[in-house]
Formats: structure tokens, C-alpha cells, sequence
């Protein structure tokens, strides 16, 4: 019979836990929605004939990394406080996300890293553009992110 030491059982206790916590969290946070089930299957099957992948949902996930991620989305049309120009019109489109990382993605010890903080933003607002052209019967038009300005505000920990 092995016995594992106590301290090698801590780290996966401490994941079963954050397992656990993510999925009841994640209950909530996607009530009255529709789940955009395993976004990381339908890139890698769009990437499935090309010798690239996808950076987010392919290369940065698993242990240590995007650990866990969900999304839902709705595309009912929500009344926006923000002044819009005559040309312009407001979003049908929301897209609540729930992502669960791991401690490779930290840029100073228990923080996440600046850029990956803008690159996940980068790639949730291009999930919202995609979702959105799909509401508006646009199909699947690429589209892409010609500026991206964050003013970080204060540290973002990775727990």
C-alpha cells in the first residue's frame, strides 16, 4: 500500500475544491441564458485543417492555464444607457463568461498578467462580435480588433 505525502495531496484537493466552486458559481452566473457549449471544441474544429491553432482556447488551455471556461449568451435586445450617434445602433448581444485560471498565467507571484488579461478581453469582445453578426443574420464575417487601449486600474489575482 503507497502513501502519498500530505503535501502532494494539497494541490489537488485545493483544484477538486476550485472545481467544485467554479461549477457552482457558474450555475448562477449563466441562469436564463443559452451555453455556448465548449468553445475550445468549435475552434479547434475550425482550426482542425490548418497547421495553426487557436491561441487562447487551444495553445493557453489546461492545467496551469485556462483551466476551466464557460460562456453563455443571449441575444435579446437590451435598452443601453450610452448615448449612441443617429447612425449608430445598440448591441442585441450578451455574453457572460466565467474562466478559471491556473498560476502559469501570472505575471508577479498570485497576479495575472497584464497581457493576458487584454488578450482574454481581446478575445471575449471578438466572441460578442461573433455572436452578435449571428443575431443580426450576418453570418460568419471575420472580423477583427484594430485598436485595443487598457488602462489597468488595480492588479487582477489569479484567485
Amino acid at each position: 500500500r503507497a502513501s502519498v505525502p500530505v503535501a502532494a495531496q494539497e494541490p489537488l484537493e485545493c483544484r477538486k475544491a476550485a472545481s467544485a466552486e467554479f461549477e457552482a458559481w457558474a450555475e448562477s452566473l449563466g441562469a436564463g441564458m443559452s451555453e455556448l457549449t465548449h468553445p475550445e471544441r468549435r475552434i479547434a474544429e475550425g482550426f482542425a485543417s490548418r497547421p495553426s491553432k487557436a491561441f487562447v482556447f487551444q495553445t493557453l488551455q489546461g492545467a496551469g492555464r485556462i483551466e476551466h471556461a464557460r460562456m453563455w449568451w443571449s441575444s435579446a435586445a437590451a435598452p443601453t444607457s450610452i448615448d449612441l450617434a443617429a447612425e449608430e445602433e445598440g448591441g442585441r448581444t450578451e455574453l457572460n463568461v466565467l474562466v478559471q485560471l491556473g498560476n502559469e498565467l501570472a505575471g508577479h507571484p498570485e497576479l495575472v498578467h497584464g497581457g493576458f488579461a487584454a488578450t482574454m478581453m481581446d478575445e471575449l469582445f471578438g466572441w460578442t462580435m461573433h455572436m452578435e453578426k449571428q443575431a443580426r443574420g450576418q453570418g460568419d464575417r471575420k472580423s477583427f480588433t484594430a485598436n485595443l487601449n487598457v488602462n489597468y486600474r488595480k492588479t487582477m489575482p489569479l484567485s
